[in-house]
């Protein structure tokens, strides 16, 4: 459900409440009497009637246009004006004795009054509803650009190995490169488009993963014992894009050796709300002892998996003297608009 939704069911659930507190509390209720008969009754609930219809008003109008420094005081001023306004018509309706501005208790019968609570209760909780909703926006737009500052980090760092991939067939003169090419084009494409959208089909982002794949098996040498398995049925299910990659392209840069025999092994299984990767390396000779804090990729991925994905994925990497692992579960939304 979405902060305005809730937002809405929590406003109407505090006018229920405000009109069922003068039915709940009518003494004529249990006594069997019918409460419209009672003057008391009927003050009470004309007031509350009054505050539910200032709230709304109050909620909708005056807080977002009054309600900041410059206009403050006017703000005050224009609520203390309804107040007054709101505690005494119910008992202009319906009157009962010794209820007059001559009355030298008037004042005190005023500020008594049950339906004077609740309108400084009413104001109260408009207010903190608004200041709710603010601080919710604010902490999507915070959290926007967050993982947008993420993203940022990793295409570069992501385009820049897959450069030096390149760079290292154009320098052996391989009758391949002109393939390598195109697979980098189709990469940066996904990378450029793809990348700015919060979610994208997973179809896509298997392709894009495989792509990059077979950029990278162009310089495996015999030494490299490479599998790749994806399972699965894929439909319609949406996923963050280029989430999986720091970790793929991780095990390709301090996996391969061409000098001693190295393995990389990839599995992709792709349940209906959720998707599974695995992925086993060997350690090559230029892996860094100070691997975990040293690549950036990998730690900007955890933290959009923290943004993105809270309590719905799970992340275990291992690491063995030889060997490399990782598991990542991601649970993943199905675009329904999309399905047959």
């Amino acid at each position: 459900m979405k902060i305005l939704d809730k937002q809405t069911l929590l406003i109407v659930l505090v006018s229920v409440i405000f009109i069922a507190v003068p039915l709940l509390s009518s003494i004529e209720i249990y006594s069997g009497k019918s409460p419209l008969q009672s003057v008391d009754f009927l003050q009470k609930f004309c007031g509350t009637l009054l505050v539910v219809i200032f709230f709304y008003f109050n909620y909708y109008y005056l807080i977002p246009k009054w309600h900041n420094k410059e206009t403050f005081w006017i703000y005050l001023f224009i609520v203390a004006v309804f107040g007054f306004i709101i505690v005494r018509v119910p008992h202009l309706i319906f009157p009962e004795a010794n209820y007059s501005i001559q009355n030298p208790a008037f004042w005190h019968q005023l500020i008594s009054d049950k339906t004077f609570y609740e309108f400084l209760i009413s104001v109260l909780i408009a207010i903190l509803l608004t200041l709710n909703k603010q601080m919710s926006i604010i902490g999507q737009e915070k959290l926007k650009s967050e993982v947008a500052y993420l993203k940022a980090q990793i295409n570069p760092h992501f385009l820049f190995n897959t450069l030096n991939s390149l760079y290292a067939l154009t320098l052996e003169k391989s009758d391949e490169a002109p393939e390598a090419i195109l697979k980098l084009s189709d990469i940066m494409r996904y990378v450029v488009i793809e990348s700015g959208n919060e979610k994208v089909e997973l179809r896509k982002e298997i392709n894009y993963i495989q792509s990059y794949i077979e950029l990278q098996k162009l310089r495996l040498s015999d030494h490299t014992d490479f599998q790749l398995n994806i399972s699965g049925a894929i439909s319609h299910q949406m996923i963050t894009p280029l989430i999986f990659i720091p970790f793929i392209e991780n095990a390709f840069k301090y996996g391969l050796n061409t000098n001693k025999k190295s393995f990389i092994h990839l599995h992709i299984n792709v349940f209906e709300h959720s998707v599974e990767m695995d992925i086993t390396n060997s350690k090559s000779g230029n892996y860094p002892k100070n691997h975990k804090k040293s690549n950036t990729g990998i730690q900007n991925t955890k933290q959009r998996l923290m943004y993105i994905y809270p309590n719905q994925h799970k992340l275990k990497i291992t690491e063995h003297d030889d060997i490399f692992h990782v598991y990542l579960k991601i649970n993943v939304e199905n675009d329904t608009s999309n399905s047959n």
